[in-house]
């Protein structure tokens, strides 16, 4: 297989090519100067729409979020005027 392959190539080497291939890169490069005028404005856009859409995403969460957010009545505090934590009540059995 490697032999056949070897010998198109050389084959190959010897033919003319059919192309000039000599104002390629000058060509690629000024299409890729065209197309990417349309391009930046499209990724732009997408990229603008795709940003405005996750900061709406992450503050209408984040509202709901904390809009239901109430603090448990199981919290213990320091200051809290609670008496099922106080001595007197533990001591005797009523907490």
């Amino acid at each position: 297989m490697a032999d056949r392959l070897d010998n198109l190539l050389a084959a190959l080497k010897h033919q003319p090519s059919d192309r000039s291939l000599d104002q390629l890169e000058p060509a690629v490069w000024a299409r890729l100067d065209g197309d990417g005028e349309t391009r930046t404005g499209a990724v732009f856009a997408f990229r603008t729409a795709a940003v405005v859409g996750a900061l709406f995403l992450g503050v209408a969460t984040g509202g709901l979020a904390a809009a239901s957010a109430q603090p448990s009545s199981d919290e213990i505090s320091v200051f809290s005027l609670g008496p099922q934590l106080a001595p007197s009540t533990l001591l005797e059995g009523r907490g």
